[in-house]
């Protein structure tokens, strides 16, 4: 009893420093702003390390770009086995690269995910996104049952693609989600396959992406994940000092790093990324949490890796 007090005592002790913070960051020092910052961090360290006391479990987030998924990976009950096995791992998952368009590989998928006997799952889909007739789509599958409700979502407008004002070759999907688990109740997630050889400025134009977000929700919790090809011949070392969403080192924190690689082939590169931004989001990051999930390891696969998609997971969890 003790422990619930003391967790629900601090939660009421974080809202109240998160909102003196917020009034602190416009009127007051340079000195003064760290400070609070620094007491705001303490106060979600001890709120998380007591939400693990309480046994309070974290929240998986994951990224996946199933290489080409379709109707063909379905047909094959290996791969189709393994990637119900991977979702089902996520309370939710940000998957990339649906290329199907009849639609219903994706929703196959989802069914197979909510076999009887497991957690519940439904699916915020985008439209079908992409210049040339190739188009992919984004699909978010979420748990239900762990108090998880979408409550907003659309596609970023990067202008024409007619006249060729246009950004990104597939917009960023952007979608709102309400929590009861978590420390951070409302926080966004941006879904990004970018375009191999533009990802530098696309990277680039995250940060306008999440500047959009916030005057258009008022909401500063942002997580953006997804296949960024952000690494070896398409983002070189030179190119991250002009790259905003890497040097606004105070606004992003990368949770997956320039060392890691997340490709399942021979290549070593860290393509895939999670950058989180907004004071409670990063406050809610289990610490080392992180990190790219090698299923072919962890579910031992019985069919090549490389069958289910060039790319592996990356994850994050919540508290």
């Amino acid at each position: 009893m003790l422990r619930s007090h003391t967790v629900s005592n601090l939660s009421r002790l974080k809202g109240v420093a998160a909102l003196q913070l917020s009034h602190r960051i416009q009127e007051e020092s340079f000195e003064e702003r760290l400070e609070a910052m620094m007491l705001f961090a303490i106060i979600l360290t001890l709120s998380l390390s007591l939400n693990a006391l309480a046994g309070v479990e974290a929240l998986k987030i994951g990224a996946f770009n199933i290489q080409i998924f379709g109707t063909a990976k379905m047909s094959d009950p290996n791969i189709a086995d393994m990637l119900v096995r991977i979702c089902q791992r996520y309370d939710i998952l940000v998957i990339q690269e649906v290329r199907d368009s009849t639609g219903t590989a994706i929703v196959d998928l989802l069914s197979r995910v909510n076999s009887p006997g497991t957690a519940n799952y439904d699916m915020v889909i985008s439209d079908r996104l992409g210049r040339t007739t190739s188009k992919e789509q984004y699909a978010f599958f979420y748990r239900t049952d762990v108090g998880l409700t979408v409550t907003n979502s659309y596609h970023y407008d990067d202008g024409d693609e007619a006249l060729g004002t246009d950004t990104f070759e597939r917009e960023p999907f952007i979608v709102r989600f309400s929590s009861s688990r978590t420390s951070v109740h409302d926080f966004v997630l941006v879904a990004i396959h970018t375009a191999p050889h533009h990802a530098v400025a696309e990277i680039q134009a995250l940060d306008a992406v999440r500047e959009s977000i916030v005057t258009r929700w008022r909401i500063t919790d942002i997580m953006i994940l997804g296949d960024f090809n952000a690494d070896c011949n398409y983002v070189r070392p030179s190119h991250w000092d002009s790259i905003s969403l890497w040097t606004r080192y105070r606004t992003y924190d990368w949770l997956i790093g320039h060392d890691v690689d997340t490709t399942v082939t021979s290549t070593n590169c860290a393509y895939d990324r999670i950058v989180v931004s907004g004071p409670t989001l990063k406050g809610s990051v289990l610490p080392h949490s992180g990190r790219v999930f090698d299923f072919s390891r962890h579910f031992h696969c019985n069919c090549a890796a490389e069958a289910v998609s060039d790319h592996y997971p990356v994850e994050v969890d919540l508290m």
